[in-house]
């Protein structure tokens, strides 16, 4: 069953769909109205084709749209200090207090206009974006 979901979910068969749909179409613009309206677009095998491309183009978006789901509404990386400094838009927030790292961290970031929150984990706390 996975294997038949992942073919009918590949953006392989879909490409090919289309690029057999776009053909047919091209041949069928071609010919006379009449004809081509009852011998192509009304036939069971072009009616077949493109209920095989809603077909896919619904079970990709399904298949993406979950993905990006849980990246959009829950984003579980973490980053190091090194990680962090090497993402191509970065600011350096210089901390006054030291006795409390996280609260210093909480107050210098809401400063500068993020939202965050603190969460505690394994490791210890750590600020949340």
């Amino acid at each position: 069953m996975k294997q038949i979901y992942k073919f009918l979910s590949s953006m392989h068969l879909g490409i090919v769909l289309l690029l057999t749909l776009a053909a047919i179409s091209v041949f069928a613009t071609t010919r006379e109205m009449d004809w081509a309206i009852g011998h192509i677009y009304e036939s069971w095998w072009y009616i077949g084709i493109i209920t095989f491309t809603a077909l896919n183009l619904l079970l990709c978006t399904v298949k993406s749209a979950g993905s990006l789901f849980r990246q959009a509404l829950k984003p579980t990386k973490t980053a190091a200090a090194d990680g962090i400094s090497k993402m191509p838009v970065n600011r350096a927030i210089k901390l006054r207090e030291q006795k409390n790292p996280v609260a210093a961290t909480v107050a210098a970031f809401k400063k500068a206009g993020l939202n965050i929150s603190v969460e505690e984990g394994p490791d210890g706390a750590a600020v949340v974006f």
